[in-house]
Parts: structure tokens; C-alpha cells; sequence
């Protein structure tokens, strides 16, 4: 049973991961109007929030 659930974990991720990465791949080819730094502060930012990172950037 738990090999069963691993495995529906393991696919739940990386379907996940692949959503992410076609989301950020759109994010900057739609911001081709700012420049890089902000570019990379929206990502940062982004990836923050999905580590669970507070403004400041530190773990809980």
C-alpha cells in the first residue's frame, strides 16, 4: 500500500512540476517588456512562497 501511495505522490509532483515550469516559461516570455531583474524578483518570489518563505525570506 504505501509503494502504491509513493507512487501517486511521485506522479502528483511531477505533474505539478511540469504545470510550474510551463507557468514560469509563460510568465517571462509574456514580461519581455521588463527587465531582467524584476523578471527574476517575480521568480524568486514565486518560489518563496511555494518553500513556505516569509517576506524576508526565511523558513518558519
Amino acid at each position: 500500500m504505501k509503494e502504491i501511495e509513493e507512487q501517486i505522490r511521485d506522479r502528483l509532483f511531477e505533474e505539478n512540476s511540469n504545470i510550474f515550469e510551463r507557468k514560469v516559461r509563460r510568465v517571462v516570455r509574456e514580461t519581455g517588456g521588463i527587465s531582467n531583474e524584476t523578471k527574476a524578483y517575480i521568480l524568486l518570489s514565486i518560489q518563496d512562497e511555494l518553500e513556505g518563505r516569509n517576506e524576508w525570506g526565511e523558513l518558519p
